[in-house]
């Protein structure tokens, strides 16, 4: 009997810290009414004005995003650079996009190795979250997904990531999107 009463008022302490967090976690955007939503290791991620879905992997462990760029071409554009670039679908449509450069960083993969990449804006959509993120463009050769979702886009997006599920939600954002 002591022992239920000990377990009922912990309960009790400790419900306020509990109600805390979830006000906390809830809404990670300025959007404080919002639930966090799961999200599998993959998911599908639509470029919204590219009309276009591809599958992605959630990596909770990489700082930016990144997508598979090739035939890159930068470019002047009204005195601001710019960049045109081919991407594929995973149903192998190659897409093209052109979009102003916003920054260079240097990434260093396995091994030390620090490869220079172009880093563009585009608009992403998980399930009915929509976000302008900075997308790094690389070479994602051999690689099983050709866009890696990077906390860039997690971190704001009010997700939580479970490892044991994937392609849990469709993209829900308007605008036109290709299966």
């Amino acid at each position: 009997m002591d022992c239920r009463k000990a377990a009922t008022a912990l309960g009790l302490a400790l419900a306020p810290a509990f109600a805390v967090i979830g006000q906390e976690s809830r809404g990670a955007s300025d959007d404080t009414s919002r639930v966090l939503s799961i999200i599998g290791r993959n998911e599908r991620v639509a470029i919204v004005d590219g009309g276009v879905v591809m599958q992605a992997k959630v990596d909770t462990g990489a700082d930016s995003t990144s997508i598979d760029a090739r035939q890159i071409e930068e470019f002047d554009r009204d005195g601001a650079k710019w960049v045109r670039f081919e991407t594929r679908t995973n149903s192998d449509k190659v897409v093209t996009f052109e979009r102003e450069i916003i920054d260079t960083v240097t990434i260093v993969g396995a091994g030390d190795e620090k490869q220079e990449r172009l880093v563009v804006s585009i608009a992403l959509c998980v399930g009915d979250v929509q976000r302008d993120v900075e997308v790094n463009l690389a070479n994602r050769t051999g690689l099983e997904y050709r866009l890696l979702l990077g906390r860039g886009f997690l971190e704001n997006g009010g997700f939580l990531v479970n490892v044991a599920q994937e392609f849990s939600h469709d993209p829900r954002c308007s605008g036109t999107m290709e299966r």
